[in-house]
């Protein structure tokens, strides 16, 4: 069965076999992830990025969804103090829905990547707390980014710069969470990407302006080649000054 409308809604996918990754590679436009440390991120999107290219592709087709959970607070002290007290709370269901014996964890290869991270360390990168996932097996979205706004903007920000595009967040207590995420630490990690697209425009600019102005030169006698250096260095001359302020204009 295919989509009859074009374009096609995009389509979504998720998996970390890989068999999933195979037919992400072939179908997906966006893929989804949990909330991996960076190294795994990273590993995942290059294994979907040579699928995709492997199926004719290219690596810029698919999109990458990181899902994860945020405790967020004024102060880093006191997130931690309300992640601690998220982690009893968790500990005392799980004990209560598998008789304390903590059996029959998830076998999905997602799941298991996650306990593997989460026996790596309790906190990993910047601020990825992973003792939840360990409680609680890591059935799901679990590994979270613990800080102040700041903080967690630039953990998130991290992985921006590994390739995600975009972010599924979830909290403990959604109403709550989803006020201070939003009005506390989204606009922060908007406010660092338009940092790095500018940095990336900035960079790119004067290579575009080299290459469309230029001309060329080689083959031909010494004297037209002079000709051709001393009419550039004018030409950069004209656009200095005409990029110049004006007096009085605003900066």
């Amino acid at each position: 069965m295919k989509p009859y409308q074009k374009p096609r809604i995009p389509i979504s996918f998720g998996g970390s076999s890989d068999a999933a990754i195979a037919v992400a590679g072939k179908h997906a436009d966006i893929y989804a992830l949990w909330g991996e440390p960076l190294d795994g991120a990273r590993e995942t999107i290059a294994k979907m990025r040579a699928a995709a290219l492997g199926n004719g592709r290219a690596a810029e087709d698919i999109r990458f969804t990181l899902a994860f959970r945020t405790v967020v607070a004024d102060t880093e002290n006191a997130a931690w103090a309300k992640a601690v007290d998220i982690l009893e709370k968790i500990k005392s269901q799980v004990a209560r829905s598998t008789g304390g014996n903590g059996e029959k964890l998830p076998s999905n290869v997602g799941s298991v990547r996650l306990r593997e991270a989460a026996s790596r360390g309790k906190v990993l990168d910047k601020r990825l707390w992973t003792e939840v996932a360990e409680a609680s097996g890591a059935g799901g979205n679990s590994t979270t980014l613990v800080g102040t706004p700041e903080q967690v903007a630039d953990a998130i920000l991290d992985y921006c710069d590994a390739g995600v595009t975009n972010f599924l967040v979830r909290g403990f207590y959604p109403t709550e969470d989803t006020v201070t995420y939003g009005r506390d630490v989204v606009p922060l990690v908007k406010a660092g990407i338009a940092e790095r697209e500018a940095r990336k425009v900035a960079a790119d600019r004067p290579r575009r302006s080299i290459s469309s102005t230029s001309m060329p030169i080689s083959g031909r006698p010494p004297g037209a080649r002079a000709a051709d250096t001393k009419n550039l260095l004018a030409h950069f001359r004209r656009r200095s000054i005409e990029r110049s302020p004006r007096p009085g204009a605003r900066r």
